[in-house]
């Protein structure tokens, strides 16, 4: 009896706790996790020890790239937090928060994909087959953190 109440309780656990779910990391430490993951990638995947040295210093660059992202995004939605907080706010105001915000974007991707690019120069296509799909699992665990702060920025 008292194994049967036991299976119970831990069955209607269970089922009750996939509904409690937790928010994503913040993008810091996801994107931090994630460059772990590739720079593992690298280590494992790329015999060649020059191009390894080569790949690996590019992903510390992705790194990089990472954390300005990050820190431009969190300086975005608190400046767009504290624009927001004003009735009087003037439209101006806004547009250029949004303008200032779009050219770091695009600056971003721009430094993103240049390293991207370089780093598929080095690699063999086998190689690529490989890293490419952790790049991608990075990329789509990347947005989930960002989604998050677009929604707590509404």
């Amino acid at each position: 009896m008292k194994t049967k109440l036991i299976f119970l309780l831990a069955l209607a656990l269970g089922l009750a706790l996939p509904g409690c779910k937790s928010p994503p990391p913040p993008p810091e430490v996801a994107a931090q996790k994630l460059t772990v993951q590739l720079r593992d990638a690298v280590t494992e995947n790329v015999a060649d020890a020059g191009r390894k040295d080569q790949m690996l210093a590019l992903v510390g660059q992705l790194d990089t790239v990472q954390v300005d992202y990050n820190a431009n995004v969190a300086a975005f939605v608190a400046s767009y937090k504290q624009l927001n907080t004003g009735y009087d706010t003037p439209r101006a105001a806004f547009d250029d928060l949004f303008k200032g915000y779009d050219a770091q974007r695009i600056a971003s991707r721009d430094r993103f994909l240049a390293v991207h690019f370089q780093l598929t120069a080095l690699a063999t296509a086998a190689e690529w087959k490989k890293l490419g799909k952790v790049e991608k699992k990075i990329y789509q665990e990347l947005l989930k953190p960002r989604a998050q702060q677009e929604e707590d920025a509404s």
